[in-house]
């Protein structure tokens, strides 16, 4: 089993906050939920290098560095890098779109909703954002013993 996570989840800070609450967490009862949350985080930060190592070499095509090879922030502008001309304000955030749509396979079983979400307290926003690692939104059709049939919830009736 896999999922698939692209580079913008993997440069989402409420992606990654998910992720390190699920690391943090140190009470799971579980231990196949505790080995899968290891094994996920250990594929996720060997792509997060690859994809930090990628997105730095973009970068340094449009945005101006100093002697040092760090990048010059833009005055006036909170958290913007520098672009080399104007030109390459525009390229570049074209250029990172299609970068943060890049997808990549991560080679691990999902994680069961039910079982996370009774040990880990995620926010809703954090389970959204960590929703390709999940399965089984919805547990099993209940299965009546002598009949064989799927139960269903009784219908309600309208007034």
């Amino acid at each position: 089993m896999s999922f698939k996570v692209t580079y913008g989840q993997l440069r989402d800070d409420v992606f990654n906050g998910a992720i390190e609450k699920l690391i943090g967490y140190r009470e799971y009862n579980d231990h196949q939920l505790t080995y899968n949350v290891a094994k996920i985080n250990r594929r996720l930060e060997a792509e997060h290098k690859i994809m930090r190592a990628a997105l730095d070499k973009l970068t340094k095509q449009y945005v101006e560095t100093d002697e040092r090879g760090d990048y010059i922030w833009a005055e006036g502008r909170f958290g913007q890098m520098k672009p080399k001309s104007p030109e390459h304000h525009d390229q570049y955030n074209a250029e990172l779109e299609k970068f943060d749509a890049v997808e990549v396979d991560i080679d691990c079983h999902k994680l069961k909703l039910q079982l996370v979400a009774e040990q880990v307290k995620l926010s809703p926003q954090e389970i959204m954002a960590i929703e390709p690692m999940l399965c089984e939104l919805s547990g099993p059709p209940k299965v009546v013993p002598k009949t064989g049939k799927t139960a269903l919830p009784p219908k309600r009736r309208s007034r």
